[in-house]
């Protein structure tokens, strides 16, 4: 663990939003990350015995804001948290190369690897793992274990992208079954994009709405013309109640939590802060993104 840890801006927003308990809770994430080598899974059940270790049982909504900040503030990666509810950086794993240098195996997940393999591990073998075969225990601990004599080969490590190819244009994205998504049809393109087209949003949080709407996209979750009205709606009217940067922070905020639907800001998000009309992205160039 770095010891300047404390002088990274990162963590000294944790400090000033949480204060020491919130330092507290990072300090058992990391313990337990680099326990496990380099990652956690971390969900609601994990939050509630993390509350308990840093003294405030009974409080895992804290540990979540905790984890949700340092998230925003990209000391984990949103995007691996995303999808697979872990929690690791590309510093983390540099780290854990750096710290099994001895070792002459290691594993590493794929889906949830995020750096290049250093030139100084060529005398390494390092396995490839499936993420549903090992998220779920520890890889490679730091602490290495007694030298052998075993001579291993040298290994080529290949590491795979970290998301699936992008589907054929004029898809959507392949089912979970494995087949492929029929494309929307003109009409259908036609009333979304004229659906679209009556909301008007400020820069930032257009780019939000935009985000949002390719998230649930990569869910297979897309939008009919009713939907996608009241969705809009609903965003147009928190955004005049608690301002733009307010509801586009909601709206990350649940990307970032993996959430079905947005979760609409409450009195905390409030920051005055009228709404404004801005240069948008229409329906059609946000399918035709996610078409290519």
């Amino acid at each position: 663990m770095d010891v300047d840890i404390f002088s990274d801006p990162k963590i000294k927003w944790i400090t000033i939003r949480f204060g020491l308990k919130g330092e507290g809770v990072l300090l058992r994430l990391l313990c337990e990350i680099y326990r496990n080598g380099y990652h956690m899974q971390f969900d609601e059940e994990e939050a509630q015995v993390v509350a308990f270790s840093v003294g405030a049982a009974g409080q895992h909504c804290f540990v979540m804001d905790v984890v949700q900040e340092l998230l925003k503030r990209g000391f984990f990666d949103g995007s691996i948290f995303k999808r697979f509810k872990t929690l690791t950086s590309a510093g983390i794993q540099k780290r854990y190369i750096k710290a099994t240098a001895e070792r002459k195996h290691v594993e590493i997940i794929s889906d949830i690897w995020l750096i290049d393999i250093p030139e100084g591990t060529k005398g390494k073998e390092i396995t490839i793992v499936d993420t549903d075969k090992a998220i779920n225990r520890p890889i490679n601990p730091i602490n290495p274990p007694i030298n052998s004599q075993r001579k291993v080969k040298e290994s080529k490590v290949i590491i795979p992208p970290l998301t699936p190819p992008m589907p054929e244009p004029g898809q959507r994205p392949p089912s979970a079954s494995g087949g492929k998504g029929k494309a929307l049809s003109d009409s259908a393109k036609a009333e979304l994009r004229a659906i679209r087209d009556k909301f008007v949003f400020a820069d930032g949080l257009e780019k939000a709405v935009n985000e949002w709407v390719k998230y649930k996209y990569e869910r297979r979750e897309g939008y009919k013309p009713v939907g996608l009205q009241g969705m809009l709606a609903q965003i147009k009217n928190n955004a005049g109640k608690f301002g733009d940067e307010a509801m586009a922070q909601a709206i990350y905020d649940s990307i970032a939590s993996n959430y079905k639907g947005i979760v609409w800001p409450k009195g905390q998000y409030r920051t005055n802060e009228p709404s404004q009309a801005g240069k948008k992205k229409t329906f059609a160039d946000i399918a035709a993104e996610m078409e290519d």
